[in-house]
């Protein structure tokens, strides 16, 4: 089960909660609006919004790095066809556990960036590392800002907590201490 343990605490709540990261992304994927105001009070439009794009743009850019290495590197973009979809998946997998941190693959993304424009550095192979790390730090992000939006929903909205208990995107009490 991929989650993050945190303490939510405001006015009408104070307690340890358990996060289920995976369920987080579902609830904003496959729950229609409607169904979470009626629920809740709330829409979640724009958070929903912001999910489904970083959903997109993941695999995008995985497709944007193949193409990017079958255009400058020929046919030895092959290898980026075979191993880039294998690390997207693993990485996708590793994201949605709650240990997963973004800070390292924030960094690597940021280096490669900025290595575009120095000036001894080949833009072709640094613009390749930029593509894909971006697709693999879209789909780390998915997961963490998911979790985010799902603890901050629960603090500001007593409903919400409860609903979001009983679809099992927090979880709290005996199941929280398994």
């Amino acid at each position: 089960m991929g989650d993050i343990k945190m303490s939510i605490s405001s006015k009408d709540i104070n307690t340890d909660v358990g996060i289920d990261l995976i369920e987080a992304r579902r609830l904003f994927m496959d729950i229609p609006s409607s169904v979470i105001l009626e629920n809740t009070g709330e829409s979640l439009l724009l958070e929903k919004r912001v999910i489904n794009i970083l959903f997109l743009l993941s695999p995008l850019f995985v497709v944007f790095s193949i193409l990017w290495s079958f255009y400058f590197f020929k046919y030895y973009g092959i290898i980026i066809l075979i191993v880039a979809p294998l690390i997207y998946f693993l990485n996708m997998g590793a994201s949605s556990k709650g240990s997963s941190r973004i800070t390292s693959i924030t960094f690597f993304l940021i280096l490669t960036i900025a290595s575009n424009f120095l000036k001894n550095v080949d833009y072709r192979f640094t613009g390749l590392l930029s593509l894909i790390t971006f697709s693999f730090w879209c789909t780390r992000y998915l997961y963490k800002i998911a979790g985010k939006f799902v603890e901050n929903f629960a603090i500001r909205n007593t409903k919400a907590f409860e609903w979001l208990s009983e679809y099992n995107v927090i979880y709290y009490g005996k199941e929280y201490h398994k």
